[in-house]
This record gives C-alpha cells, sequence and structure tokens, in this order.
C-alpha cells in the first residue's frame, strides 16, 4: 500500500533525537509499505512554505505554518484553508494517511482523505489525548469525528480518554513498543548500584506543569529526605534528560549533604542509554502524564527495575511486583517507600522481577509488532 505519513516531529542533523520515534515508525512501515514523509513544521525566517529535506537517505517532504496556527487549533475556519491548502499540493495517489497524533497532523491529514477519498488513520501518543484533546472545541472535535476513520493508540488508557471526546468507527491498540533485539538482557550481572532517571525537566507551552511533568522535583525531593539512607546502601543517582542544567536542579544539589552520590548526565543518545539501562540496578519515571513510556519499555528490555507511576499505559505494561514497581503519581511518601523497598530486595527477587519484565515486553511491548497491526488495520479499513 502507499501510505502518506504526516507527522510534526523528524530527525536532522542538527536534532538528530527530534522526532526519532516517528523515525522508527516509518523504518518499521517502509519494510511493508510505500511510506513518504510530510512534516509540518514553524514557519520561521529563512524556510520556505514547501521545501524537501534529506535525512539518512530518507525523503522528507516539510510543509510550514506560523507559530500561531499550532497555538491555536480552535480557529477552524482558517485551520480548513489552511488545510485545503496543504491537500492542494498532494498530488501523489495514497490509499491511506497515517497522521502521528491528534491535533494539527490529524486536520492536515483529514484534508487528504476527503480529496483522495482514502481512510485518515491517527496514531495516538499520549500528550496529544491527556493534555491537548479536552481543551479543543466542540467544533474542532466534531470535525475530528466526521474526518478520522481509525486511531491506533499507544495504550487502552488512550482509548478511554479520547472515546470520551471524539468518536471514530475503529478504535485500537497498537503499542509503538521498544525493538527488543537491541537491548542486551544479562539476568546475572552484577549491576551497579545506581538508580536513572532520564525524564529531564521540560518547560513547554504544551504541559500544564512546567518542570514537574516527568516527576523530577519529586523525585529530587524524596532523594534529599532520604540521602543518608541511599549513601549508606551506596546508590548514587543519575539525571538525566532535557533541562538537567537549570537553576533548580543546580540549587538543590547544594543543599545535599552526599552531593556526590548525584551525577547529572543531561540528554543522553540512544546508544548511551542502551549501555545505562544494560548497567543500572533500578529506573525510576515518576511521572505526571504518560501514554506508554518508552524508557519504561527499555528499562524492561534491558534487565533494570522499573519503579513507575500509575498514569496513562503504565499499569498495562507493569504489574506491580512481578515486573516492576508502581507507585501513585506526586505520592512523594509511596515513592520514597517503592524506591527503599527495592533497595532492600533480595538479589534473587530482583532477578525474578529482571526475567519477568523481560519476558513482558518480549512478547507484548516488541516493537515487530507495530507495523503488522498497523498494516492488518490499513487492510481493514473501506476508502473515506
Amino acid at each position: 500500500m502507499k501510505v502518506l505519513m504526516i507527522v510534526s516531529g523528524f530527525p536532522d542533523e542538527s536534532n538528530p533525537a527530534r522526532g526519532i520515534f516517528n523515525m522508527r515508525a516509518y523504518s518499521q512501515l517502509s519494510q511493508a509499505h510505500e511510506v513518504d514523509v510530510i512534516q509540518v513544521r514553524m514557519m520561521v525566517p529563512g524556510r520556505k512554505l514547501f521545501y524537501t529535506r534529506t535525512y539518512k537517505g530518507i525523503n522528507i517532504r516539510v510543509f510550514c505554518m506560523l507559530p500561531v496556527i499550532f497555538k491555536n487549533l480552535n480557529s477552524l475556519f482558517i485551520l480548513n484553508l489552511i488545510a485545503k491548502l496543504f491537500a492542494s499540493r498532494i498530488n501523489k495517489k495514497y490509499d491511506v494517511v497515517h497522521c502521528v497524533s491528534l491535533g494539527i497532523t490529524a486536520l492536515l491529514g483529514g484534508a487528504v482523505s476527503s480529496k483522495m477519498k482514502i481512510p485518515n488513520v491517527v496514531q495516538l501518543i499520549g500528550t496529544d489525548v491527556n493534555e491537548e484533546l479536552p481543551l479543543y472545541s466542540k467544533a474542532l472535535k466534531a470535525y475530528f469525528s466526521k474526518t478520522i476513520q481509525a486511531v491506533g493508540a499507544n495504550s487502552q488508557q488512550l482509548i478511554t480518554v479520547f472515546q470520551k471526546h471524539i468518536q471514530v468507527p475503529v478504535m485500537q491498540v497498537i503499542y509503538r513498543g521498544v525493538n527488543v533485539s537491541q537491548f542486551v538482557f544479562d539476568k546475572d550481572l552484577v549491576r551497579n548500584k545506581t538508580i536513572l532517571f532520564l525524564g529531564g525537566f521540560i518547560s513547554s507551552p504544551a504541559f500544564s506543569e512546567k518542570l514537574n511533568i516527568k516527576g523530577g522535583i519529586d523525585l529530587l525531593n524524596v532523594w534529599r529526605r532520604n540521602e543518608s539512607h541511599f549513601n549508606e546502601r551506596g546508590y548514587t543517582l543519575l539525571i538525566g534528560g532535557p533541562g538537567t542544567d537549570n537553576t533548580f536542579v543546580t540549587g538543590w544539589m547544594k543543599e545535599l549533604q552526599f552531593a556526590d552520590n548525584v551525577k547529572i548526565i543531561g540528554i543522553v543518545d540512544q546508544s548511551t542509554v542502551k549501555s545505562l539501562m544494560g548497567e543500572t540496578d533500578i529506573a525510576i519515571l515518576p511521572s505526571h502524564n504518560e501514554g506508554m513510556p518508552n524508557v519504561a519499555m527499555e528499562a524492561m528490555a534491558s534487565g533494570a527495575i522499573i519503579l513507575a507511576s500509575r498514569v496513562g499505559g503504565v499499569p498495562e505494561l507493569i504489574t506491580d511486583g512481578q515486573t516492576g514497581f508502581i507507585f501513585e503519581a506526586h505520592d512523594l511518601v509511596q515513592i520514597e517507600k517503592q524506591l527503599i523497598r527495592t533497595i532492600n530486595l533480595p538479589e534473587e527477587e530482583k532477578r525474578t522481577i529482571r526475567i519477568n519484565a523481560r519476558r513482558k515486553v518480549e512478547e507484548d511491548f516488541n516493537a515487530s509488532n507495530f507495523a503488522v497491526k498497523y498494516s492488518e488495520l490499513y487492510h481493514s479499513l473501506k476508502p473515506a
């Protein structure tokens, strides 16, 4: 099938991490289909309205829009005009539109779908549903109900939220998963006494909670009031992700009694993530909002024991006490309890959890299933 994939992020030389999951989805889908990528970007001085770029042999067509459009998705009249302009530039015939994320990509996909009379499939991610969808106008939600034929969701939780606002004919859980074979797993490895946090401290208009959307501030507070215990047990906290060099984090470190037990590692590339996950004892994700967190799946594939908050699709991934540990978001007492509990577990119990977690991602969250399930979804749909 000929698939038009519309995304808002895709890697480039200046930022190879931007939209990396979209690139992986493209790579998986292109093994079974002829896939073309269009990236929607913000207009800045020097960028053309339409242009083409190449990244690692992939041709990406780019459509630029004024930043104000991204921030005012409820201006449906203007958006319709822009969507029609966008669709008018798509002359190649496709069999299906695959839009990554609800929002501007799905709106533009709806215009192409209407023009070509082909299905518009939207891949729900997490923030697009949990943070942005509740803010959309009734008119925009009605538009999506008319122009989306199917959604593939990264968790059942996303479908539950989505269908409270928008009704479409087909809704299916399709986990993005991870490429399990790329993560080395050694059940008998003696691991470093480290606790790994890669969520960073994100500050963005897309998030209602500044800096703490991934629960990083919660973790810092728990660490500070228990650092003597962590020091006695010989554990080090590794803090990675965007925003780790902000003044809040540096100020927090100055207040610590054992500051040498905390390492700021910043933004790390995928090869470093694999290395860290393969060596660390514990990975923690105290997020306040998630779809289906990749960092949790990567930890489980690598043998790091994952501790995560009960948000989004996390309960679909982690069975408390069997494949990891779960606590309530925002609850510092529970975070503290689960961290100390895990640190003090006998090695044989840790080994059992690592084996169970690896088996779970191999069976249910393997990226090799992603393209197969979307292919089945494409073929099941009738023309729009």
